[in-house]
């Protein structure tokens, strides 16, 4: 049992003051970077036989609880009329761990068997500065950035899990949970009071990186024979198998800017980023025999919970007769990822049926994302620039599948199930009283591109001269087979523009532009199985969907009986856009916008039987067969551009 954890605080700051008054240089920085790298390890391996008689039974577990903190403070400030105020701040931190919990070419005896690894580390990254000069020029930047490539994972490979008493059996848990948070916060601000000099301001916050998350029971790879099963796991007697991985990652960046000036320019920008590439998520329970006793459930369940939150935000202020005031907000928010749970070559009771054996193979994917940028540019002179643009992506797949194998069980459930919300906020404001103009623009940019998916089907694999050799999934089940995929999509974007000159100015210019994209797939298919659901029992639930006369959805579940194959799609899509311009001139003045709102939705939803014998004993009188697919796409577009 590895319970461990670091305890890491890191600080820098910087700060430099010039008190000369024809002072040139004042410049001022702090930088923290954390590299930390880690391996937790449990292990029972290399032949190991263990027998426990103890309630306890037997546990490998492996926890890692990480604590990083980084925090960089510059400053920098000149009193000089001819002089140049820089400050910098940032904060780097990099966790690479390994979290893992293995049994491996062993046989474990006892009444219960625990495998768990569990991964609480908590990365929190702060960079600030200030920069304030009464001379030419004041420059800021600001950076924190979480770098991430984590692996949180229980394995049981090629090993034996028995029970004291064939009797009452044993329970057997695989578990693999990743409860990772992560935190970048960037926050700058730059000022002058000089009527002749510019400042700059930029600031960026950033998380990137994978946690991948396995709970895994398989073969030995080292020893495993095709042919004569040799390598495979066993767990015999079985009273209860849990094999289950969750991913609950947490990801906020929050990236803020100002930037202030008396002088000819004041600009300034705002930068947040999440991304998660290439994530596994996977609970499965391949190449292993397995008997049970009466009354057992075997689960194999993958479950995603993640929340993203992306934050942009900027103020630009000029003051003075001439120059202006410039703002860039950018937050974008990236996800690729994938949640498996699998069942792949297996068997249960494969030699001779058990009364009330019920197996669940369930994928679950639920995911949160935020998005905001936003901007605000005002001026008493001549240009006034504020322009926010916020892109999310959400291309993630669910599966669960049982690929190849003898089952002979009373209820068999393969389902995956994904629910995307998206929400998207966004706000330009662009305001001047001098002569000249404004313009206020944001742009949102959203994609979801989930896959869902719930197989089962047969297993391939190359012979001894590379050909493809297919095998069916054989079920038997007194009661009822279920294939259910069901994803939920919910995208709601709300985009708004304001630009106002007012006074002398000339122009008020304002954009909104919002393109919203759903595609994907959601797919349940039965392919190359030798299928009995006989439809005793208390059935499977399914969703039921109906609309009134005000077509307002309702959604309910039934009860059936017997082969179900059922794909289930509902696309929810809100769009709100709104471009505000006035100009209200003494003199000549021109107001003009525009607005485009593009929504697409894409995809397909399928429900497949195919290739397969379905009942063929005739024992099935009760039960039906039923391939269903629906789809619901629903879409609100509000649009309005008042002038």
């Amino acid at each position: 049992n590895d319970n461990a954890g670091n305890l890491i605080i890191t600080g820098a700051v910087g700060t430099t003051l010039n008190n000369g008054s024809q002072g040139t240089v004042t410049a001022g920085a702090a930088v923290v970077y954390n590299n930390i790298n880690n391996n937790f390890t449990s292990a029972i391996k290399n032949g190991s036989s263990i027998t426990a008689t103890g309630t306890d039974g037997i546990v490998v577990r492996s926890d890692s609880d990480t604590l990083l903190v980084g925090v960089a403070a510059g400053a920098a400030a000149s009193k000089g009329q001819n002089g140049l105020a820089a400050s910098g701040s940032a904060s780097v931190q990099k966790l690479n761990a390994a979290t893992t919990a293995t049994v491996e070419d062993s046989t474990l005896t006892a009444d219960k068997t625990n495998v768990e690894a569990e991964s609480t580390s908590r990365l929190i990254d702060v960079a600030g500065q200030v920069s304030a000069t009464k001379g030419n020029v004041a420059v800021g930047l600001t950076t924190a950035d979480n770098i991430l490539n984590n692996t949180t994972g229980a394995y049981v490979k090629g090993s034996t899990l028995a029970a004291n008493n064939t009797a009452t059996g044993s329970k057997v848990t695989v578990k693999a949970t990743n409860d990772s948070k992560n935190y970048a916060i960037a926050v700058g601000a730059a000022a002058t009071s000089n009527q002749t000099v510019s400042v700059l301001q930029v600031s960026m916050a950033m998380n990137s990186g994978a946690n991948n998350t396995e709970a895994i029971v398989e073969k030995n790879a080292d020893k495993y024979d095709e042919t004569t099963g040799t390598g495979r796991s066993k767990i015999t007697n079985a009273a209860g198998i849990d094999v289950t991985s969750a991913d609950n990652t947490i990801m906020k960046a929050i990236a803020g800017s100002v930037s202030a000036t008396q002088g000819s320019a004041a600009v300034g920008g705002a930068v947040a980023y999440n991304t998660i590439t290439g994530q596994a998520n996977i609970a499965a329970l391949n190449d292993t025999d397995v008997t049970t006793v009466e009354n057992t459930g075997v689960n194999v369940k993958a479950t995603d919970n993640s929340d993203l939150l992306t934050i942009a935000a900027g103020i630009a202020l000029k003051s003075g007769q001439t120059g202006g005031a410039a703002e860039g907000s950018v937050a974008i928010a990236d996800t690729t990822k994938s949640t498996t749970a699998a069942m792949d070559n297996t068997s249960i009771n494969k030699a001779a049926a058990v009364a009330g054996v019920v197996a669940d193979v369930e994928a679950n994917s639920t995911n949160k994302i935020t998005t905001s940028a936003d901007v605000l540019a005002g001026t008493t002179s001549n240009v006034a620039l504020g322009v926010g643009v916020a892109v999310n992506k959400s291309h993630n797949d669910t599966v669960a599948q049982v690929t190849g194998g003898t089952y002979k069980v009373q209820d068999l459930k393969v389902a995956a199930t994904s629910s995307a919300k998206l929400v998207d906020i966004g706000i330009g404001v662009a305001a001047t009283t001098g002569q000249g103009g404004s313009l206020a623009g944001n742009v949102a940019v959203n994609n979801i591109g989930n896959n869902t998916k719930a197989v089962l089907q047969e297993r391939v694999i190359k012979d001894g001269n590379g050909n493809d050799v297919a095998t069916n999934v054989d079920v038997t089940a007194t009661g009822n087979v279920a294939v259910l995929a069901n994803s939920t999509e919910h995208l709601k974007n709300y985009t708004g523009a304001l630009s106002a000159t007012v006074g002398s100015g000339y122009v008020a210019g304002g954009f909104s532009v919002a393109v919203n994209n759903i595609n994907g797939e959601t797919t349940a298919m039965v392919n190359g199985a030798t299928l009995e659901a006989q439809g005793t029992g208390n059935g499977i639930e399914v969703l039921s969907y109906a609309t009134d006369d005000d077509r307002n959805l309702t959604t309910t579940t039934k009860t059936l009986h017997g082969l179900i194959v059922n794909a289930d799609a509902h696309h929810e899509l809100d769009n709100v856009d709104v471009t505000g311009v006035t100009a209200l001139s003494s003199e000549a003045g021109v107001a003009g916008g525009g607005t485009v709102s593009v929504n697409t939705l894409e995809g397909s939803t399928l429900a497949k039987l195919s290739n397969s014998d379905v009942n063929k004993s005739g024992a099935a009188a009760v039960a039906v067969v039923d391939v269903v697919t629906t789809e619901i796409s629903e879409v609100y577009r509000h649009v309005a551009l008042p002038t």
